[in-house]
């Protein structure tokens, strides 16, 4: 329930900005050699934006969960990382791609003890955040991916009542004006090879940036630069239940619906939207 740590400074406001105005001054005075490109300005603005997370009411709320909106989403981590994606939107500040976390998926050993738990918080938080941006007005401009690193072996558990790593794997896209309730493509009948990749390339969907034959399977996704929002659930090992990223794209100073780091900027790409896919399974689409 607590504010974003680290947004503010141990010896107050006043202190904080007089050592970010002598940083900046300093900075400034060596910013201006030829030979050192456009380095020094874009980690100035990086910065900038940085320090604007900083003494900000708004943020603050954002990030400061009441206890009945906890207990809606199920009462933890992953649960609390929705709320707070649903305040950020709600908040229109500007951001265009939010990630969520969810770890500890990696099951080689005791599979359907760990699995079940984890499943009905996953199902809780995912759930309750898509049905509450349908209410708030906010799900057809959002499109909603839960996809893990890779897919899981099938057949018999392991030895140690487990699964291992494999390619197929399934992906869940919601809002942004999907055609939902429906799974594109098809394994065969055991899950270890595609079936139909459904879609026109006849291949399997793999980790990149998707031509807009398979976008349009999903529904009216919007066009270059539209406004729709990027929310990705990864369902990883990583530490962090919720990262936020927000920037304009550096081609053309919109806010493009899908980004990728080039360096540090971000660029767009026209027309196009992540399948977030490693998977011959293709993608099962939920919509609105």
């Amino acid at each position: 329930g607590s504010p974003l740590p680290n947004t503010s400074h141990p010896e107050g406001s006043a202190r904080f900005s007089a050592r970010s105005a002598l940083l900046q001054e300093t900075e400034q005075a060596g910013a201006s050699a030829a030979a050192l490109g456009i380095s020094p300005e874009e980690l100035a603005d990086w910065k900038l934006r940085s320090r604007s997370l900083m003494y900000n009411s708004a943020v603050d709320r954002i990030f400061s969960l009441a206890e009945d909106e906890r207990l809606r989403y199920g009462n933890s981590p992953f649960g609390n990382a929705c709320v707070t994606a649903r305040k950020l939107l709600r908040a229109n500040m500007g951001t265009r791609f939010i990630q969520i976390t969810y770890g500890s998926w990696d099951h080689h050993q005791n599979l359907y003890a760990r699995l079940t738990t984890m499943a009905g918080i996953f199902d809780a938080g995912l759930a309750r955040l898509i049905a509450d941006l349908k209410s708030d007005g906010l799900l057809d401009e959002t499109l909603i991916v839960a996809q893990g690193e890779f897919g899981r072996t099938v057949g018999s558990l392991n030895g140690n009542q487990g699964r291992d790593h494999y390619s197929p794997q399934a992906v869940l896209f919601a809002g942004a004006k999907t055609r939902g309730g429906r799974a594109v493509g098809s394994s065969d009948s055991s899950g270890r090879f595609t079936a139909d990749p459904g879609w026109s390339r006849d291949r399997d969907v793999r980790a990149e940036i998707s031509k807009p034959p398979f976008t349009q399977r999903l529904g009216s996704i919007g066009p270059h630069c539209a406004k729709i929002i990027v929310l990705v659930v990864v369902l990883n090992t990583s530490p962090w239940p919720i990262r936020i990223f927000t920037d304009r794209c550096m081609s053309c100073g919109n806010i493009p619906i899908y980004c990728r780091p080039t360096r540090t900027r971000l660029a767009c790409f026209p027309a196009t939207v992540s399948s977030m896919s490693s998977s011959p399974e293709a993608a099962r689409a939920f919509g609105n």
